[in-house]
């Protein structure tokens, strides 16, 4: 049963970065396609996709150019989570820590399933005001300061 489960589990990781790589075209990119076990039989993926957020960035991001990086290890999609975390070269550290945070709860949701195109769609949707929301807290802790 382990042995079918594994199977399975890796059949899913291919099948959705395939579909990934379909819908994010020259956004995809695979980084790494690793074997963790002894035997060579358990695989992690290690892939970028490139985040397009619904609404602009605000100062003082200086671009848009966001990333998702995601290693899909043992047990995802069936049974885990992915290691997730998100990149923007000019957002402050603290917020890209709540952004990975708040992609890690997120993910629990979708254990059972494949998990990247929703939480794409979530970090999309969620950028502009998760920045918005960081910047105001910072605003007001400088102020009291």
């Amino acid at each position: 049963v382990d042995q079918e489960m594994e199977e399975m589990t890796i059949e899913e990781r291919d099948q959705e970065k395939e579909v990934l790589e379909a819908i994010y075209a020259e956004g995809f990119q695979l980084l790494s396609r690793s074997s963790s076990s002894l035997e060579g039989s358990e695989e992690n993926l290690h892939y970028r996709v490139e985040v397009n957020p619904t609404e602009p960035m605000t100062h003082p991001a200086c671009n848009d150019k966001c990333h998702l990086h995601v290693i899909a290890r043992r047990g995802y999609p069936l049974t885990s989570t992915p290691m997730l975390w998100f990149t923007n070269t000019t957002l402050p550290p603290t917020l890209l820590r709540q952004i990975s945070i708040k992609l890690k709860i997120k993910a629990k949701e979708f254990v059972g399933q494949a998990a990247i195109f929703d939480l794409m769609e979530f970090l999309a949707e969620g950028l502009a005001s998760w920045q918005k929301q960081f910047m105001d807290e910072e605003a007001l802790v400088e102020k009291t300061s």
